[in-house]
C-alpha cells in the first residue's frame, strides 16, 4: 500500500493499537509488523493456532491449525463485510472456549492489525507456518488441514436463505447454527441431533461439531452447529435458526 494508505490504515486501528499499548507512528510497515508479532518473551507470534474443536478432527486423522482473527470490526476494520450482527455478536471468536480469554482476544487484534498492514510479510510468515504444518501432520500420519477463517470471513457470504438453497443445489454444503426455542443450551444440542437425522427442506444435514474437517463433506448438505454461548443462544437477529424440539 503507498504512505497515504498506510496512514489512513493506522488511523481506523487506532482503537485497537491503544488496546494493546502500541504506537505505530513513525514505524515503517515492517517495523510496525515485527512489533505486532513479537511476544513479551521476544518470541515470533504464530499465525495459525488450534482450539478444541478443531482438535476433535485427529480422531479423523486429520491435524487442523486455524487462523483467529479479530472478528467484525473488532479492530476497527470490518473483516467480515456481510456479517450479520447476530453473527458478529455471537462470533465464537469472543464468545466461546479460550477464544473469549484476554489473551486469545489480545493475539486476534495482534494478527489483524499485522495482517492490515503489512500484508506481504503475514502472508510470506503463514505460508512458512503452512510448511511446517504439513511437514509435522506427513509426520504424523495425519492429513494436514488449514482454516484461515476461524473467526473472520474476507469473502463472507450474507445468511440468505434463498442462496443458501441455490448453493445446496448445485452440490455445495451450507453452515447452519440452530437453537431451541428457549435459551438451554440442551435444547440447542437436541435440535442439531434432529436436524442431523432428519435433514432439512429436502436436504441432508451433517454433523457439523463432530469436528472440523469440512472438506470431506458430501455435497448438497447442511453443516449443522448447535449455539454456542449465552448471545448465541439468545440471539433474535435470524442468525440462529429456532426450531422446536422434538417430543
Amino acid at each position: 500500500m503507498n504512505t497515504t494508505q498506510y496512514q489512513s490504515t493506522l488511523t481506523r486501528l487506532a482503537p485497537a493499537f491503544n488496546e494493546l499499548g502500541v504506537n505505530p507512528f513513525g514505524l515503517t510497515p515492517e517495523e510496525l509488523y515485527r512489533v505486532l508479532m513479537t511476544t513479551d518473551s521476544g518470541r515470533l507470534r504464530h499465525i495459525l493456532g488450534t482450539s478444541t474443536k478443531v482438535e476433535k478432527g485427529e480422531d479423523e486423522g486429520v491435524l487442523t491449525r486455524v487462523c483467529y482473527m479479530a472478528a467484525s470490526i473488532r479492530s476497527g476494520v470490518n473483516v467480515c463485510a456481510w456479517a450479520s450482527d447476530g453473527c458478529a455478536e455471537a462470533c465464537l471468536g469472543h464468545t466461546t472456549g479460550r477464544l473469549k480469554m484476554n489473551q486469545s482476544q489480545r493475539a486476534q487484534l495482534y494478527k489483524t492489525c499485522a495482517w492490515l498492514v503489512c500484508r506481504e510479510r503475514f502472508l510470506a510468515q503463514l505460508d512458512a507456518e503452512i510448511g511446517t504444518h504439513t511437514f509435522e501432520a506427513r509426520a504424523a500420519g495425519m492429513r494436514a488441514a488449514i482454516r484461515l477463517n476461524g473467526s473472520s470471513d474476507i469473502v463472507w457470504e450474507t445468511e440468505s436463505m434463498e442462496r443458501a438453497l441455490v448453493w445446496l443445489a448445485h452440490g455445495g454444503s451450507v453452515a447452519v447454527v440452530v437453537a431451541g426455542e428457549t435459551h438451554k443450551l440442551s435444547e440447542a444440542k437436541s435440535v442439531a441431533s434432529q436436524l442431523v437425522a432428519l435433514g432439512w427442506k429436502g436436504y441432508d444435514a451433517i454433523d457439523g461439531d463432530k469436528s472440523d474437517v469440512r472438506f470431506d463433506d458430501p455435497g448438497g448438505s447442511w453443516v449443522v452447529l448447535y449455539a454456542k454461548g449465552h448471545k448465541a443462544l439468545r440471539d433474535v437477529s435470524g442468525f440462529v435458526r429456532r426450531f422446536a424440539v422434538a417430543s
